[in-house]
């Protein structure tokens, strides 16, 4: 008399195939349906553009005309500075005054570069690249009224002296 086979523990790649096969309705209409609720779900979302200006910071005039060394390099932490400076309340608050609103704005950089960038996002293209615009062109006559102001004032601190 025979052994009876030995019982299998494991399932082979067989078991999984037969199941499928005997299943393969209740999988596709799930595949068809997770397709479908994708496809209603993108279609429904708001669209988002988003608009980018970049700024290059570059050294203070100031530093090249004491230091003779003109074209001289920005240092990661002064990059970092600058846009959190552009970043910061007391400039947006001045941008929002100089503009009568305050555009919605990202600022990020690039490791290891001079690069700033001001990201906007709107429902519309047009608003997007406004505010991008109007933020990085606002903020470069705010910062150089500033710079301005201070060279002025050592100015007058020097001829005072």
């Amino acid at each position: 008399m025979s052994a009876p086979p030995p019982e299998r523990s494991e399932l082979e790649l067989r078991d999984y195939l037969r199941v499928l096969r005997r299943r393969k309705w209740w999988v596709l209409a799930s595949m068809v349906i997770c397709l479908a609720i994708t496809g209603i779900v993108t279609l429904l979302q708001a669209r988002v553009y988003e608009a980018e200006a970049t700024l290059v910071v570059e050294a203070p005039i100031s530093d090249s005309v004491i230091s003779d060394d003109v074209g001289t390099a920005v240092s990661e932490a002064e990059v970092q500075t600058e846009a959190q400076l552009m970043a910061s309340r007391p400039i947006a608050r001045a941008i929002n005054e100089e503009l009568g609103y305050a555009p919605k704005v990202t600022v990020t950089t690039e490791k290891d570069t001079p690069l700033v960038y001001i990201t906007a996002q709107d429902g519309d293209p047009a608003t997007a690249r406004q505010w991008a615009n109007d933020y990085t062109a606002t903020y470069v006559d705010v910062r150089r009224d500033q710079i301005i102001g201070l060279l002025q004032q050592t100015l007058e601190d020097v001829e005072g002296e």
